[in-house]
């Protein structure tokens, strides 16, 4: 067990897992994209797009030992895509390891 994927009881489900380079060592990172679905009649409608970055992940730990690196992740995660009461549609920025990728590549990585 790595974590737990979850959003206030809502189902997450675990789009991507891959590893990439997103500090300052050699070293790659784990990088799990995640999702979760919300719909509130009338309010909203769409999905989540969520990612965390583990830092120094070896397989020996256990999910309490693990680094997030919520900083990166934050700004790697992609937002809400859908309908937003208030909003209208929105576009969610990041939804896949290639988009990532490009983000951490414009960021120095």
């Amino acid at each position: 067990m790595i974590n737990k994927f979850e959003d206030d009881n809502v189902d997450t489900e675990i789009r991507s897992v891959f590893f990439a380079n997103a500090d300052k060592d050699a070293e790659k990172e784990l990088i799990i994209i995640s999702t979760v679905t919300h719909r509130l009649q009338y309010l909203y409608d769409g999905t989540e797009y969520s990612t965390l970055v583990f830092d120094n992940f070896e397989v020996n730990k256990t999910p309490l030992e693990l680094d997030i690196l919520y900083e990166i992740s934050e700004k790697l995660s992609g937002g809400f895509e859908g309908y937003v009461d208030a909003e209208g549609n929105k576009k969610a920025k990041i939804k896949n390891a290639e988009e990532v990728k490009k983000k951490l590549k414009k960021l120095g990585y």
